[in-house]
């Protein structure tokens, strides 16, 4: 590390630079953000961005995904990327989002998002009324385990009832 001022930054060896410039850039954001030593946060050390936060979380909890996008379609947001919108918005939704009264959606389990997956196989028509649905009025998720149990359940008895006409997919 070489200092630069009162801030040590993160260089690349010079034999490094020209090989792998994504991983070098790729370094020198990690080192950002490295999570702090609680001495290092107590002096006021920067902390990751919301928006980092966000994506991390959203690898772990699969409610999170659903329920940042009703939050920005609730807010009127029509971008639901994190890192464009300001990091205020963020903020207030990881605070609310991670506070134990927050009401959570119960997600699909395996039993129904495997039986989703099943029907979709033995008719394109109805994968065809899924993704439409997911892009049109369910937040634009078509993963059936980042979905609420609620509506997978109602897809599910919409389509054994056979109350949606079929779907002519020729070209």
């Amino acid at each position: 590390a070489a200092a630069t001022g009162s801030r040590k930054r993160l260089t690349m060896p010079p034999r490094c630079r020209g090989r792998w410039p994504w991983l070098a850039a790729g370094l020198l954001l990690l080192a950002d953000w490295l999570p702090l030593s609680p001495q290092r946060a107590a002096a006021g050390a920067r902390r990751a961005p919301p928006w980092i936060r966000l994506r991390s979380l959203d690898k772990k909890d699969f409610s999170l995904r659903w329920h940042w996008r009703k939050h920005c379609s609730q807010e009127g947001q029509p971008l639901h990327e994190g890192r464009l919108l300001s990091p205020d918005f963020v903020e207030g939704f990881l605070e609310a989002f991670l506070h134990p009264s927050y009401t959570r959606v119960e997600m699909a389990g395996e039993q129904e998002a495997g039986q989703l997956l099943q029907t979709f196989n033995d008719d394109l028509g109805a994968k065809w009324y899924w993704h439409w649905y997911c892009h049109n009025v369910s937040e634009g998720i078509v993963s059936p385990r980042k979905q609420p149990s609620a509506f997978v359940s109602w897809f599910l008895g919409v389509l054994l009832d056979g109350s949606l006409p079929p779907v002519d997919l020729s070209p």
